[in-house]
């Protein structure tokens, strides 16, 4: 009697784990591997600092390489395509091509203080930048454009997807470094003031 019991409850259990559907409490592998990727899934939603912060690491190699990528795109619109470009396109390349130098040398040298002669760069060729797009999207009257000899600042060379344009392409890049070297700047005086 009892030995029926006990091969009763065997066979009942051994029918469980045949009929359990994948992915339950019988398959410990399958379990295993969807906890795995659910904590990964909310890692990353629900500790987003983390990601801040691996990106606040890299800050100023991130203004670099906008830097890098605005110097050649200038240099490729220009001289090899043909693109004359007008005055304010030159004094935007004045502020732009030294920041490649200044990001990568105040990178390797660790320098703390590296917005304090980058950022007045680019606050003036992002002002610039932000001068001609109003210029350009016609924001701004014609007869106060600075363009009065040589390429108006108004040509159309291109216009991706209908409003994608170089002084907007210009805009970005000057504001995407801009926003490196703030953050840079709070990153500096907090550990400053947590020194203190």
């Amino acid at each position: 009697m009892h030995a029926r019991l006990r091969r009763g409850r065997g066979a009942h259990a051994a029918g469980l784990a045949t009929t359990a559907p994948a992915g339950s409490l019988v398959t410990p592998a399958l379990t295993t591997g969807a906890l795995s990727r659910g904590r990964q899934f909310l890692f990353v939603f629900i500790y987003p600092s983390y990601i801040f912060c691996i990106i606040e690491s890299m800050i100023i190699i991130i203004a670099w390489i906008q830097s890098i990528v605005a110097t050649i795109g200038s240099l490729y619109f220009s001289d090899i395509l043909g693109y004359a470009p007008c005055v304010l396109c030159w004094y935007q390349r004045i502020c732009m091509y030294p920041l490649v130098f200044l990001l990568a040398i105040g990178y390797i040298r660790k320098d703390t203080k590296l917005y304090t002669y980058t950022l007045p760069l680019v606050l003036l060729g992002w002002m610039i930048a932000l001068y001609h797009c109003l210029l350009y999207y016609k924001i701004l009257p014609a007869s106060i454009e600075t363009c009065k000899f040589g390429i108006s600042c108004t040509t159309k060379y291109i216009e991706y997807f209908g409003f994608i344009t170089i002084p907007l392409l210009s805009f970005t890049a000057f504001t995407v470094i801009g926003a490196c070297l703030l953050i840079q700047r709070e990153k500096a005086m907090l550990a400053t003031s947590l020194e203190k």
